[in-house]
């Protein structure tokens, strides 16, 4: 009787209070996923510039080039805040990944808040305000965004979007230099995020209309403030030497893509991590004809609508600005992605919501049922996905069904197939990567480590050469080779391999226990010695150099040397077989 009362008349901690409990239960699960498989591992476990918070800080005045594999590469890009948030995760967690979804998840979650604080102040009611946010925090399309740490610069920048909204607001009902001056940190705080952080500039715009404020003096200096932002961002950008991609994006087919990610936001029935292959074509055909007449048609019925349904058009106008640079206008590197829609995916929401709201009496109850199965299938979709996120394998087997044309996503799936020693299986998933991308490096090298593997050295060698033709820098590729190499006898050659493998990447450890092993092999003990030491030097962690070491000095001739690096071995790796075995027969042989 009580709780009635007290929600009506504080109705910001009522949303607060059940957002966070809807959060927490929809991505409970999330937390526990680990580091995924897909770009967790070079951006994050393995990006020593996260170490501590002073080398973060070089992503300040250093970009990042875009991967080899995708089709913007020999660009980069400029998200300092985005890795300077990694940094202070693996301070606070180190390389705890709970720690890391928990900040996503954070985010998100405030993300919601300030989307409902902000459809509070453009005068939606308090319900459809909550039920908008609420929806959103489950649409299974923000999965990719928040489950996935890598995809953090997505939530990132729509928290200081939505906040910059916020103070935007303020600024326009109460024209305060602290409001502008927040909206201008929270600008640049989105663009250092991720560059739609542009997108403030149509969301001020969107802001201004719809608040009836188009020729007032606060409206001139939010828009002055949002290109002044973006002039600063791209300045600071340009200095730290990072460099766009200049390829043309194209308007022909933004209808097409605008569609495409209105159905996926709508019913995403597969999903995929991976969407270059769903990229719409350029130029203009039959489909992107219709499209477009379909899109003016849809503004043409909402125009019209405006006035009983006031809200819906900024629902759509929403969305329309938030997916506006990952339609085609804008060549993005990835072509298309899930994660895309998530700045954009409130205007969908807002848009249900208010049609809901507003429609005919007689239809209400039908129309609101609609809308609650549509929210229920989100949940039990969202959740489906999100376990898919704990489980590379499932990850990227059920990516393949919404795109099976993936080149990237089987040669990943044979990678965690191959991980996992199922080499038949990895093969047969190479095999389909190379076979609709015939020249795709990384593949090929993946058929070579299969052959290598199932002892088929000959093949193996032929494979790595393939793919060293097209990628004569792939490190692993090159140590692999050697190791083929030297199964095949050819230890003059082996060596050569190994050797450039290590001017290639002299921090590696790899090369320099496969060299020891061959030097070993062919008689050069002191020599083999000093790789191993090399290597035990450069990563510590690594028990491998340690064992063969220890073997080394077991067969010279040396069992206390033996002996004491076997325990550091299982110092390193309690439990290994084979250096229990060794210490058991080491203390057979002394009796």
């Amino acid at each position: 009787m009580r709780v009635a009362p007290w929600c009506r008349s504080h109705p910001v901690a009522t949303y607060v209070l059940a957002s966070l409990l809807w959060t927490t239960v929809l991505y409970t699960h999330a937390v526990t996923a680990g580091f995924a498989s897909y770009d967790d591992g070079p951006q994050v476990v393995q990006n020593p510039s996260l170490s501590s918070l002073a080398t973060s800080l070089k992503y300040f005045h250093s970009p990042v080039s875009f991967a080899s594999d995708l089709r913007g590469s020999g660009g980069s890009f400029y998200r300092p805040l985005f890795w300077l948030s990694l940094a202070i995760d693996e301070k606070l967690w180190g390389l705890n990944p709970v720690g890391f979804h928990l900040t996503n998840v954070l985010l998100h979650w405030l993300s919601s808040l300030f989307l409902f604080l902000l459809l509070r102040r453009l005068d939606v009611s308090f319900l459809s305000s909550a039920l908008a946010s609420l929806l959103w925090i489950s649409l299974p399309i923000n999965s990719e965004a928040v489950a996935w740490i890598s995809g953090r610069t997505y939530c990132l920048a729509a928290c200081f979007l939505f906040l910059g909204m916020l103070f935007a607001e303020r600024y326009l009902s109460r024209p305060v230099t602290k409001y502008l001056a927040g909206y201008c940190l929270a600008a640049f705080c989105a663009l250092s995020s991720h560059e739609e952080g542009v997108l403030i500039v149509g969301f001020t715009l969107l802001l201004i209309i719809a608040k009836h404020e188009g020729k007032s003096r606060a409206a001139m200096m939010l828009s002055g403030a949002s290109v002044i932002s973006i002039l600063l961002y791209f300045w600071l950008r340009h200095a730290a030497g990072a460099a766009g991609v200049t390829a043309k994006g194209t308007i022909a087919s933004f209808a097409l893509s605008f569609w495409k990610y209105l159905g996926w936001m709508v019913l995403p029935i597969h999903m995929s991590v991976e969407r270059s292959t769903d990229t719409p074509p350029p130029g203009w055909s039959g489909r992107a004809l219709a499209a477009w007449l379909c899109l003016a048609l849809a503004c043409a019925v909402l125009i019209l609508v405006h006035r009983k349904i006031p809200k819906s058009l900024i629902g759509f106008a929403w969305m329309g600005i938030g997916l506006l640079p990952f339609c085609g206008l804008v060549f993005i590197y990835q072509g298309m992605a899930e994660r895309y829609t998530y700045v954009a995916s409130p205007g969908l929401v807002l848009l249900v919501v208010v049609l809901g709201a507003n429609s005919q009496v007689r239809l209400r109850p039908f129309v609101l049922g609609l809308i609650a199965a549509w929210a229920l299938w989100g949940v039990y979709r969202l959740e489906t996905r999100i376990s898919d996120w704990s489980d590379a394998a499932r990850l990227y087997e059920h990516s393949l069904q919404a795109t099976p044309r993936s080149a990237k996503l089987h040669y990943n799936l044979g990678a965690v197939l191959e991980g996992r020693k199922h080499f038949a299986q990895a093969g047969g998933e190479y095999d389909t990567a190379v076979g609709l991308e015939p020249n795709y490096e990384p593949a090929l090298a993946g058929l070579g480590n299969v052959d290598l593997n199932l002892g088929r050295a000959k093949e193996a060698s032929q494979m790595f050469r393939k793919a060293l033709r097209l990628n004569p820098d792939d490190v692993k590729a090159v140590t692999n080779y050697g190791t083929a190499l030297q199964s095949l006898g050819e230890f003059d050659a082996a060596k050569a391999q190994f050797q450039r493998a290590i001017s290639l990447a002299p921090d590696n450890d790899d090369a320099y226990c496969d060299l020891g092993v061959l030097l070993f092999q062919t008689g050069d003990a002191s020599g083999a010695i000093l790789q191993f030491d090399q290597a035990a030097k450069i990563n510590p962690s690594d028990p491998t150099p340690l064992f063969d070491l220890a073997m080394i000095y077991e067969k010279s001739g040396r069992p206390d040397l033996a002996v004491k690096l076997y325990e550091l071995v299982l110092q390193l790796s309690p439990g290994d077989p084979d250096a229990i075995s060794a210490l058991q027969s080491l203390g057979t042989n002394s009796n």
